[in-house]
């Protein structure tokens, strides 16, 4: 007859299958480690780009320009096509 002990024995349990648990444990701490150093990294440059007058005050510039540009755009492509049909 088998004794109750002998089956939740965990000490019987072949070395190949606790080396792959721990190998697989391991592998999941490292992930999880990498996965919050970009997390944390990813937060401080956002933090850093957000705060502040100065960079605020580019950003605006830069849409400024961005939309000045696309404006002198439309405006020189609308005149080529206006031309085209005279």
């Amino acid at each position: 007859m088998i004794s109750s002990s002998r089956i939740y024995d965990h000490n019987n349990v072949h070395p190949a299958y606790l080396v792959l648990w721990y190998m697989c444990l391991f592998l999941v701490l490292v992930l999880g480690v990498i996965f919050v150093v970009i997390g944390v990294q990813k937060g401080i440059k956002k933090r850093k780009n957000l705060t502040g007058a100065k960079s605020k005050i580019r950003n605006a510039t830069q849409m400024d320009d961005f939309i000045d540009r696309n404006r002198s755009n439309a405006r020189a492509y609308y005149i080529r096509q206006c031309n085209r049909v005279f």
